[in-house]
């Protein structure tokens, strides 16, 4: 896994150069992955998202789920349909009481579980 750090570079396409460009690694999130990063080119800010990310992203327009329920328990990869984010999938199960379901906006932490 490679190793980043604030002020770094990394390539990227600029949405608003519409070119891949360095950009300029401005945060990273606690475990380490570039969160937001500032284009080397027209100094504009954006979402850095990996392509594995991309590829999940793109798939959750495809797949449709069952209407979120904070009471039903939820397993990694399920996916889900929320009333306020849309479409969403559950990739994390962190404990008995919460998920992170990765919906088209970003990452979003939920209960479920819950009676």
């Amino acid at each position: 896994m490679e190793i980043y750090k604030v002020g770094g570079r990394v390539k990227k396409i600029c949405t608003v150069c519409n070119e891949h460009l360095d950009h300029l690694i401005k945060s990273i999130t606690k475990q380490g992955a570039i969160s937001r990063v500032i284009c080397s080119q027209c100094g504009s800010n954006g979402v850095y998202r990996s392509h594995a990310m991309v590829t999940k992203l793109e798939n959750l327009s495809t797949k449709t789920g069952d209407l979120y329920d904070q009471s039903r328990t939820y397993r990694s990869g399920q996916f889900m349909r929320h009333p306020i984010f849309g479409q969403g999938e559950v990739i994390t199960v962190l404990d008995a009481k919460k998920i992170d379901v990765l919906f088209m906006d970003r990452m979003r932490r939920l209960v479920h579980s819950r009676l």
